[in-house]
């Protein structure tokens, strides 16, 4: 990789180190201290889902977004009750009305006979959740901060004064590297004469990587996309063959291990994140990172061949 880099993907994740936290005048807090901010912050968040849980479901009238003028059955989807189809496009503005109509009342229903509130749920979620924020509190903030500052409150978003301010002059500072970065890659990238039938396949980021294997001159990489709707005949797997290729460069760690998930599909250890693509005299250089199960969590491979072929919607590997 020459712009998006291991180093460049730890700027993008440290870019809002004061976005949820609060800041707290700068002393040294006592234990009965920190206990208090603790309670503090779990009624807020108790209210705060009270809050919720108490509003009743909002159902905005479609009237408009489905008049004739603004009609297009491939911006909704309709999930058949009571029956074990996929979703599909609706035939007419009615029916999409009538599926609205249906869950609103559903949903009112729902409301209507909810049991009372339970505060024990919201606990266990706050609970686990600073658990979690102090174990990983070196990785979200700079170590010097987990030097000067109190884990449980870190876990607890509070940030002393000027801590908070320091941190925020950083993040800017990430911010405005990381953007430059952007800015030289977009402009390189743009420049390469790549078709744009290839660029446009080329967008797999969030995918997991099935498998990478050598197949002959070739070299062919596996991928289930992430998201998106999948019908009766269309799968979510997709293959890309480098053609006469030669293998630059595959960290260790880059060693998909596959798993079924809950709705028969694969996935794996190892996610598409982010590639860039150059032309040379005799194909394309394709440089890929991903995010692993490795200690660093990132991974590179790069591949020079004579031509890229695409070819999605093939079967579950």
């Amino acid at each position: 990789m020459r712009f998006y880099t291991k180093d460049w993907y730890d700027l993008m994740q440290h870019q809002d180190y004061t976005t949820c936290a609060r800041e707290i005048p700068d002393k040294v807090y006592t234990e009965a201290e920190i206990r208090s901010l603790f309670r503090e912050r779990l009624a807020s968040e108790i209210q705060r889902d009270r809050l919720d849980y108490d509003t009743p479901p909002c159902f905005p009238d479609l009237a408009d977004q489905l008049r004739p003028e603004h009609w297009n059955p491939e911006d909704w989807l309709i999930f058949p009750a009571g029956e074990d189809l996929p979703p599909r496009h609706p035939t007419s503005p009615e029916e999409v009305a009538a599926q609205w109509e249906r869950d609103r009342r559903a949903a009112e229903e729902a409301f209507a006979s909810r049991p009372p509130f339970d505060p024990a749920e919201t606990e266990r979620w706050f609970r686990a959740l600073y658990r979690a924020r102090l174990r990983d509190a070196d990785r979200h903030y700079p170590a010097w901060v987990c030097v000067q500052v109190d884990r449980r409150l870190l876990a607890l978003d509070l940030l002393p004064e000027g801590v908070y301010q320091k941190l925020q002059i950083e993040e800017a500072e990430n911010r405005k590297a990381f953007e430059a970065i952007e800015r030289a890659a977009e402009e390189e990238l743009s420049r390469q004469p790549i078709p744009d039938d290839i660029t446009a396949a080329f967008q797999f980021h969030d995918a997991s990587l099935l498998s990478f294997r050598k197949r002959g001159r070739d070299y062919e990489m596996r991928l289930r996309k992430d998201g998106g709707w999948c019908g009766d005949d269309v799968t979510p797997y997709s293959k890309v063959l480098f053609r006469d290729a030669v293998l630059l460069e595959r960290e260790k760690s880059l060693v998909p291990r596959t798993m079924r998930d809950a709705d028969g599909t694969l996935s794996s250890n190892c996610t598409f994140l982010y590639h860039e693509l150059y032309a040379g005299p005799d194909g394309y250089e394709v440089h890929m990172l991903f995010a692993t199960a490795g200690r660093s969590g990132l991974a590179y491979c790069t591949v020079r061949c004579g031509y890229i072929a695409f070819q999605d919607n093939v079967p579950m590997p």
